[in-house]
């Protein structure tokens, strides 16, 4: 007998303060958008769980539009697809969720400041000693952005056989210029802090979806009102990927307008 064919929804995040924070509850209203007949599998990846340094593939060394599709597949779904011995055919759906840094800034935003050990996101701009390379990385950012963003569908396949692939849906989410900065109002929130901060979030939230949903989706620096493409169109003008915003409310409203809707049929 064979075993029921799985649904698997991947969520790509950059580390493990966004797990905390946001897999239970999003997890919750994702799966309760589906019947309940549905065997639905949502996991939640990061770079951290394949021991790669560093979480973000955007911005990543040697990480460029022409192959960052395939390396998607390499880091994040093949490992995924072994671990679980599960087939490309499985998944059903794939959401990317980044940080801005402040990407789609204009050069003149980046400052040098050599009291800055660690580049420091303001609502003027970007204070760094290492300006340049903040430049560069802005610019390498933008371009894998835009690519991603360009897509609705990512084809994922096992072990590089691109014979064995499934084109699958697509999207890419924001926090700008952090999930802490949305989050906590703490652009440059520190290692230390950053986890105590995650928790204390997960625990306002606790199993209140109606309190996430509020969070998000009514806060005035979320992209209210807002289409898919509207909102990357946003983010990608003036100083808007280095102040605080998130179109994880179109997200979230996608699935909780269907779980709302179906309740009410029932």
């Amino acid at each position: 007998m064979s075993r029921p064919k799985n649904k698997c929804i991947l969520v790509l995040i950059e580390g493990k303060t966004e797990r905390e924070m946001l897999e239970r509850p999003l997890s919750k209203i994702i799966r309760s958008s589906y019947p309940e007949n549905e065997n639905i599998v949502i996991d939640f990846l990061c770079l951290v769980d394949t021991n790669q340094s560093g979480g973000d593939i955007t911005s990543k060394y040697g990480v460029n539009s022409q192959n960052i599709e395939k390396i998607i597949n390499k880091l994040f779904i093949d490992p995924y697809l072994e671990r679980n011995r599960i087939y490309p055919k499985e998944i059903e759906e794939i959401i990317h969720i980044v940080d801005m840094d402040g990407a789609y800034i204009k050069d003149e935003y980046v400052i040098n400041d050599t009291n800055c050990a660690e580049p420091q996101y303001t609502e003027r701009g970007i204070l760094t000693r290492i300006g340049d390379k903040i430049i560069e990385r802005n610019l390498h950012k933008r371009d894998n952005l835009d690519y991603l963003i360009s897509l609705d569908r990512i084809n994922v396949y096992q072990n590089g056989n691109i014979k064995n692939k499934k084109s699958v849906k697509y999207s890419i989410y924001y926090f700008s210029a952090n999930i802490d900065h949305m989050v906590h109002k703490k652009p440059n929130n520190g290692m230390c802090s950053k986890m105590d901060d995650a928790i204390m979030f997960s625990c306002y939230v606790g199993e209140d979806l109606n309190r996430f949903y509020d969070f998000f989706c009514k806060d005035s620096d979320s992209c209210l009102n807002m289409s898919y493409s509207d909102s990357w169109n946003y983010i990608r003008r003036d100083l808007n990927s280095l102040n605080r915003h998130t179109n994880i409310n179109v997200l979230i409203e996608k699935y909780y307008k269907q779980r709302r809707d179906e309740a009410k049929g029932e």
